[in-house]
């Protein structure tokens, strides 16, 4: 196993999909110039697995209750003062 830290980019935007090595750990989630990214620690040559995420600003209601379950990720900033929320689907 040869572990690294890879760097992915976010969309500030509803639902995306992101293809990721299974055994990944998210780092951190930060604004690098201008643009959303989050750091994985990853072993590049494992089977990699589609993830999901979602980000939602501070006060936009989060989609409880409709028979989908996420876990929180972490929170991050813009220059700009807007905040935001990662969450990853963890079933339905």
């Amino acid at each position: 196993m040869k572990q690294k830290v890879f760097k992915y980019t976010l969309e500030i935007t509803g639902n995306q999909r992101i293809l990721l090595p299974i055994g990944y750990k998210i780092l951190t989630i930060k604004m690098q110039n201008l643009t959303a990214c989050m750091w994985c620690l990853v072993d590049e040559e494992v089977e990699k697995e589609v993830v999901h995420f979602e980000i939602f600003g501070t006060g936009q209601p989060i989609h409880s209750g409709m028979g989908v379950s996420s876990e929180y990720i972490g929170t991050f900033y813009e220059d700009c003062g807007l905040v935001w929320h990662l969450f990853k689907y963890t079933g339905v």
